[in-house]
């Protein structure tokens, strides 16, 4: 099971990583289209924050209860 979340996650950060790159510029992430609420920007920043704890638990040395 945690193998099949690791592919799962890895295969959907990739193609966050296609959507960004697809922007022409940075400036373009930040422009907000007509019809769109948030710019595309806004999602990354938020995917990024809510990774940022699930990182450090990995990397964080386990404790004992």
């Amino acid at each position: 099971m945690k193998e099949w979340i690791t592919n799962v996650i890895t295969r959907e950060l990739k193609a966050l990583r296609r959507e960004i790159e697809s922007y022409p510029s940075d400036a373009d992430l930040w422009e907000i289209p007509a019809g769109i609420a948030n710019p595309g920007g806004n999602l990354a920043l938020h995917l990024a924050g809510n990774l940022q704890p699930r990182r450090a638990a990995r990397r964080a040395p386990a404790r004992n209860r």
